[in-house]
């Protein structure tokens, strides 16, 4: 008879709605397609590195966001000019701009500063709900993830303290050999 190895059973971990990541990315894509490239590399990076937590990418975006702002506030009116110059390659080509080889640079360049930050916060609350939706489960590429950070911190902290301590070059300086090497003389 074949019996299971008694264990726990694994966890079981929801996965992320199709529906909820098409609505995501078509409200990106209708904010600005560099609102959505910045979430797809912004979401790629986060998973595929372990130096940084998805909450330091999110702070990051934030503070270069809250950054623009006020320096679009010291320039002029702030947010509103911000927002202006969002949407001012619309603005010309529904009046009569026409588009030549160098349309996708005036639209990278004038939708950049508000679509990088935003789309960079998105990616990573986006692996944020991954990780928890997750909740633990050792197939899941989110908990190994989580795992493999919890590692490289650990063998981190293990090195950082192994440098701090240092062997002495005498061993016949330090105290307990001292006083052993002066009792096998005898």
């Amino acid at each position: 008879m074949n019996l299971a190895p008694s264990s726990t059973p694994p966890r079981a971990a929801r996965r992320t709605s199709c529906l909820g990541t098409l609505v995501l990315v078509l409200v990106l894509w209708t904010f600005s397609v560099v609102a959505l490239a910045s979430y797809l590399v912004a979401r790629s990076l986060i998973q595929r590195q372990v130096r940084f937590p998805w909450w330091a990418i999110f702070l990051a975006g934030l503070t270069l966001l809250a950054g623009e702002v006020v320096m679009f506030e010291v320039t002029g009116d702030g947010l509103p000019d911000l927002l202006r110059l969002h949407v001012h390659p619309w603005w010309l080509l529904l009046n009569g701009y026409r588009i030549g080889l160098t349309w996708p640079l005036l639209v990278f360049a004038c939708q950049a500063p508000l679509s990088i930050p935003t789309g960079a916060m998105m990616g990573a609350l986006s692996v944020a709900r991954a990780e928890r939706l997750a909740a633990g489960a050792e197939w899941s590429p989110y908990s190994q993830r989580q795992a493999l950070v919890a590692e490289v911190h650990a063998v981190r902290q293990i090195a950082r303290a192994t440098r701090r301590h240092h062997e002495p070059t005498n061993p016949a300086s330090t105290p307990g050999c001292a006083s052993a090497a002066a009792a096998s003389k005898w």
